[in-house]
């Protein structure tokens, strides 16, 4: 699903500065400079290279591309999946934990977190062993996640320091072919700038904010996960239905949470 904050961000924050640069000049192509974009991304790309590897470069340019789909968790999917629960708690109370195993759907199967818990579910482990493994799998999870967040804020954190880099190299090829003519002076300084403002932007309107998002999901999906190892250890006793219910409504906002009657 799209996600329409990020959208909606991208477009006021583009809008504001076209508005800006609108109400003040008509000479659009003196903000437009390829040289001063390569400068800006390419060194910041070299730069996150040598401080990352190929593949969590490849990762997080992913991460970045899924800011524009927003997030798998919200409070009406975690009513779903307390109302999952539920049925597993019947299932379980009434044909064993293998049929848990098989009532898992592809896009549950396909989630490594409830696999793997599902799995666990129908081990030999005792309660507290399965606490311990499925928190050990949700902390390695966060930090995969947020790694991906780190290299974003990395990078907004080189983009400025390269647009200076670049308005250095300008000015410094704009000095050496001075020759007295003060227009181009003023020309030359105005297109070294642009390195600067390109750097800027792209720290504090794409690299800045895309690691603030990716975390936010990150956060949401931890948070989801723990409500996945209360509902599974609780599977393992055999619980109520509607002590699993109550449990884990725990998690949801009040109006979202899920109940028996209204079924």
């Amino acid at each position: 699903m799209i996600s329409f904050s990020t959208i909606i961000g991208v477009v006021v924050g583009v809008g504001l500065f076209v508005m800006a640069i609108d109400q003040n000049t008509d000479n659009f192509n003196m903000f437009l400079s390829s040289s001063s974009l390569l400068m800006v991304l390419g060194g910041t790309f070299a730069a996150s290279l040598i401080s990352f590897t190929v593949q969590d470069m490849v990762k997080a340019i992913m991460a970045l591309l899924g800011c524009l789909r927003s997030s798998k968790v919200s409070p009406k999917t975690l009513n779903k999946d307390v109302a999952r629960f539920v049925e597993w708690a019947r299932m379980v109370r009434a044909d064993g934990v293998v049929a848990v195993e098989k009532s898992l759907s592809k896009i549950e199967a396909k989630d490594h977190f409830i696999s793997f818990s599902v799995e666990l579910l129908g081990s030999g482990y005792k309660k507290e062993e399965m606490r311990e493994i499925l928190e050990d799998a949700r902390e390695a999870h966060y930090i995969a996640s947020t790694h991906n967040a780190r290299i974003m804020h990395v990078m907004g954190a080189y983009a400025p320091g390269f647009g200076m880099i670049g308005t250095v190299i300008g000015l410094i090829i704009m000095l050496d072919n001075m020759d007295g003519d003060t227009a181009a002076l003023g020309k030359g300084l105005a297109l070294a700038l642009i390195t600067t403002l390109y750097g800027v932007l792209l720290a504090q309107l794409l690299f800045k904010p895309a690691g603030s998002f990716i975390n936010l999901k990150a956060d949401e999906e931890y948070n989801r996960q723990l409500l996945f190892i209360e509902g599974i250890l609780m599977l393992k006793d055999k619980a109520d239905v509607v002590a699993v219910q109550d449990r884990l409504n725990a998690f949801l906002p009040p109006r979202y949470r899920y109940r028996l009657i209204s079924e």
